[in-house]
């Protein structure tokens, strides 16, 4: 198993390698992007090349989402009160 240092060296290869001769904006999607999938699927994901800067932002959106609803229904699993909204008396 690697270590969080190989783990990173290698994504900052892969996003110079993504990002080489492109602009800021793609290498932000490419990082938005990983960070979000990582923490919503606990895996960086691979072969940023395979989509166009507009594609990386829009999956970089989903992440997100993803990850504010796991957030929201952590939240709610670990509030001890939260059943009360699922009975019929409020």
């Amino acid at each position: 198993m690697k270590n969080s240092n190989s783990n990173r060296n290698e994504f900052c290869d892969q996003l110079r390698r993504a990002t080489k001769g492109q602009s800021t904006r793609r290498a932000e999607a490419i990082s938005f992007y990983s960070d979000f999938h990582k923490d919503a699927r606990g895996f960086r994901p691979r072969n940023f090349v395979l989509y166009t800067t507009e594609q990386l932002e829009a999956m970089g959106q989903e992440m997100a989402d993803l990850v504010k609803a796991q957030l929201e229904q952590e939240r709610e699993d670990n509030n001890p009160d939260s059943w009360k909204q699922y009975t019929e008396n409020n």
